[in-house]
């Protein structure tokens, strides 16, 4: 008989006990909108060591861990209701009182939930772990002290974030976005060259295999190039922050520039220095507007590589399970799960071709503001070259070399900045392009078919699979 919510009383007491979970196992379940599970592949019941029966209609927080701090699951209920998916490290508790970790990734899906779950593996792993232990030694300090439920979740929500931005991250997201990264390309790089290919498949589950295989080599390929557009981000705001203070001192020297001329009373010097002026501001103001553009680049790259590693998993998910079903090792009823890993996989790069198409129009606005830039130095430059000439004539002694040293100077030592910069904005222009969604459109297309014959995909309305709201209600723990 399914398990009742009667069983969440009967939790077990945890154990030292910590039971691992191999490098190549990957386990998945399903819930409705309440976090009641729907179902799961066998490597699930095994790690947590519950039947099957004892799972289905059991809340997924049956394997919550009470060493888990509150605040991570407000952090991830807080993306999650906002119909993102999130990913996060997790210590659950086994039905013997054991305990295991994982790498879980949650994403709403139809009208309900989709979670799967691997081994963690990247380094930042072992921080986490230090992490959570303080973080929960803080929520039960608050705790202590009176504060509802509610308020330590959110403290300790607080606490995570304050301590990912001291590891030099711009928030919990950000730190969410490598870490999944990380996680996926960690894991494949350890496990080798192996191969996804069942040679003694036939029928559907051949084509599903082949299928997402294919979609898989796309997803590398991309990956790779996000982390070229991270890269290509990271490089281009310090140089962009070194040329705006010149240029900041070099308007400063502009201004001064034009009292020393209206000081000297003549008009053609003043007149000609107030057109030197205009450009200089000009570059102030484009490579001022450069930075916010600059910080949305490095975070859309961020999440592109996220959505792009979530793809990757989920894929890796859809082979795994179809193999389990090609053993005939899946669980009873099961078969049409294949369908709505299928469907999961179908929003991911749904909406990771929005995220990069979003990113791909950041990075030319990047380019035109350094093209702005560039285009006003010039013209700066110029008219420096006019107006020395003029002051040369018309100002003497000290007041020429208190003015025309330090433009001069300052317009000299920004030329290799510019020229780094000019040469990051022609790498953006150059890699900046959307991304070809045919072949993936194929590939998800014969998955479908192929996923249809193990039945329709439960749970998932048939009208669209994609995430563009927040769900109706709580989601379930990792």
């Amino acid at each position: 008989m399914p398990m009742t919510l009667v069983v969440v009383n009967a939790r077990p007491s945890p154990t030292a006990v910590e039971h691992p979970v191999g490098l190549d196992e990957l386990f998945f379940s399903t819930t409705d909108r309440r976090g009641i599970i729907r179902a799961g592949n066998r490597v699930f019941q095994r790690i947590s060591r519950y039947s099957h029966d004892e799972l289905i209609g059991a809340p997924h927080n049956i394997v919550r861990h009470p060493d888990m701090p509150s605040g991570a699951f407000e952090l991830m209920w807080s993306r999650l209701l906002t119909g993102r998916p999130m990913g996060a490290y997790v210590q659950n508790l086994a039905a013997d009182g054991g305990q295991y970790w994982v790498f879980a990734t949650v994403t709403p899906l139809g009208d309900g939930f989709l979670s799967v779950r691997s081994a963690p593996c990247a380094p930042s792993f072992a921080v986490v772990r230090e992490v959570y232990r303080a973080a929960r030694a803080e929520e039960a300090r608050v705790a202590a002290s009176g504060h509802h439920r509610g308020e330590v979740a959110r403290y300790g929500m607080q606490y995570l974030e304050q301590y990912v931005r001291a590891l030099g991250f711009e928030s919990y997201e950000s730190f969410m976005f490598d870490a999944l990264v990380s996680e996926v390309s960690t894991r494949r790089h350890r496990l080798g060259d192996r191969t996804w290919e069942r040679p003694g498949a036939g029928g559907p589950a051949a084509d599903l295999l082949a299928a997402t295989i294919e979609l898989d080599r796309g997803l590398g390929m991309l990956g790779a190039r996000m982390a070229g557009y991270q890269s290509l981000a990271s490089r281009l705001a310090p140089v962009s922050a070194e040329l705006l203070a010149s240029a900041t001192s070099l308007e400063a020297a502009a201004d001064h520039a034009v009292e020393a001329s209206e000081g000297a009373g003549h008009k053609v010097l003043t007149n000609t220095a107030r057109v030197m002026q205009a450009p200089m501001h000009e570059a102030v103001g484009a490579l001022t507007e450069l930075a916010p553009h600059l910080r949305r680049a490095l975070h859309d790259a961020r999440e592109s590589g996220f959505m792009i590693a979530l793809a990757q998993l989920h894929a890796e998910m859809v082979v795994s399970f179809a193999n389990e079903m090609i053993d005939g090792d899946a669980p009873d009823g099961s078969a049409g799960e294949v369908g709505l890993l299928c469907s999961a996989l179908h929003d991911d790069v749904t909406a990771m071709v929005a995220d990069i198409d979003g990113l791909v129009r950041t990075l030319r606005q990047v380019a035109d503001h350094v093209d702005a830039a560039v285009v006003a130095y010039d013209r700066f430059g110029n008219f420096l070259a006019e107006w020395g000439r003029l002051a040369i004539r018309h100002l003497s002694g000290g007041p020429l070399k208190q003015v025309i040293g330090p433009i001069e100077h300052g317009f000299a030592d920004s030329h290799q900045q510019l020229h780094a910069l000019r040469e990051l904005a022609r790498e953006c222009r150059l890699t900046a392009a959307p991304i070809a969604v045919s072949a993936f459109d194929e590939r998800l297309d014969e998955m479908r078919r192929a996923a249809n014959a193990y039945g329709p995909a439960p749970h998932v309305p048939p009208a669209t699979t994609a995430r563009t709201g927040p769900p109706p209600a709580t989601p379930p723990a990792a």
